[in-house]
């Protein structure tokens, strides 16, 4: 099997299938293999082994979901990056707000009120 999928874990390992197999016997996988036309494609996989010796195998391609999974991952952390930009400066006013606002004149505490407006 290894000879013909040639897997690689999600952090691009190759994967010794037989040493895997027997290691995490009936787990599922998700192994990168290359394709027939040297695509890169993405399989969960499951095996049993056979009383006689050797393995059954059985494979799912999972790329379509494995990319729409990076996908969403990607556009999430982008979310939640713009999101955490126009926070900073609020808690960081927020915060001095909270300790030193008697200590602030007016015209400063209205600009922080204007940052934390425009932000």
């Amino acid at each position: 099997m290894a000879e013909v999928f040639r897997p690689r874990d999600v952090d691009g390992r190759p994967v010794h299938a037989h040493a895997f197999m027997a290691e995490h016997p009936g787990e599922l996988a998700l192994v990168e293999v290359e394709g027939a036309g040297g695509e890169e494609r993405w399989l969960t996989c499951s095996w049993s082994t056979l009383s006689e010796g050797g393995y059954v195998a059985v494979a799912r391609d999972e790329t379509e979901r494995k990319k729409l999974q990076d996908d969403k991952d990607g556009w999430i952390a982008q979310v939640s990056h713009e999101l955490r930009t126009p926070l900073t400066p609020i808690k960081g006013f927020l915060h001095t707000l909270q300790r030193r606002e008697s200590q602030l004149e007016p015209a400063d505490r209205q600009h922080i009120y204007e940052v934390m407006l425009r932000e």
